[in-house]
Parts: C-alpha cells; structure tokens; sequence
C-alpha cells in the first residue's frame, strides 16, 4: 500500500495519520529505553564474593581487616552459604572458626541446609557430590554448637 493509499485509508478509519506517526515515534522510544534499563544487582559484599569463589586467601585477609563473616548480600545470604554451595570447605572452616552462624537464614527464612538439600535443576553428579560433602560438614558443625566453644583468632 502507498503512503498517499495509507493516508487516506487511515483518515476513512478515523486515525489521522500524524497521530500514527507520534505513535511509531513512542514505540520506538519505549523500546529504546527498555534495552538501556538494567536490573538492579544484589550487593554481594566482599567477603562473600571470596567465599564463593574459594579464595581462602582473600577470606584470611578480609578478616584480618575486620570482615564480619556473617556479613549477608541483598538477599540475606551469608559468606558460609556461599562457600557451601559452592563446595568450599576450607572456605567453610575459615569462616566458621572466625564465628560464622551455621545456624544463618536468608530473607526467604532458608538456612544453609535447606538451599544444599534443594533439588538440583540439572543432573550434575559433580555437583551432588559438592553438596554431600558440604551437608556432612555442616551437620558435623551443627553437632558442634550444643558445645562451648571459645573463637579462636584468625592471626594476623
């Protein structure tokens, strides 16, 4: 159909054809800035970023610099459930000793145990081994804190 065709057209329907222009205009507009929003991020602090990565190193070395260990991203999540669901034991017991909670809930009232014993989205025997291993090291801890327990320090 030709310009000429669609504004007469358009003006025997009632829609004027600036009006329909104004309205591209708008659209194309909208969707421009849809591709510009972003999706705001969860603050992952630091100390938890290194945790979930395993970076024993880093973990050490924010605590010495007085990291709390329990410090919880956006969504509530503490540095031992990312070292957990991401198989970092080591990370794990760094944490724990410089008084990380085991105990710890998220904003959505789940512990470190319910996310490990969460079904798997895929099969990933790698994965499942993971999480074995981190439920056996966390119900050992559990265990644990019906004892005493003096927190040692990490050093400096």
């Amino acid at each position: 159909m030709s310009e000429e065709n669609l504004s007469v057209a358009s003006s025997k329907r009632g829609v004027p054809k600036a009006l329909i222009g104004v309205i591209v205009a708008v659209l194309v507009l909208a969707v421009a800035y849809a591709a510009y929003v972003r999706v705001p991020q969860v603050y992952v602090p630091p100390i938890a970023n290194a945790a979930a990565n395993g970076d024993q190193e880093k973990v050490l070395k924010l605590l010495r610099e007085g990291a709390n260990p329990d410090e919880r991203d956006g969504n509530g999540v503490s540095p031992l459930q990312y070292a957990l669901l991401n198989g970092n034991i080591a990370v794990a017991d760094t944490l724990c000793v410089a008084g990380a909670r085991v105990d710890a809930k998220d904003n959505n009232g789940k512990t470190i145990m319910d996310h490990l014993q969460a079904p798997l989205k895929t099969k990933d025997s790698i994965e499942e081994k993971k999480r074995k291993i981190a439920i056996e090291w966390l119900k050992k801890q559990t265990d644990q804190m019906t004892q005493p327990r003096t927190r040692p320090s990490i050093g400096t």
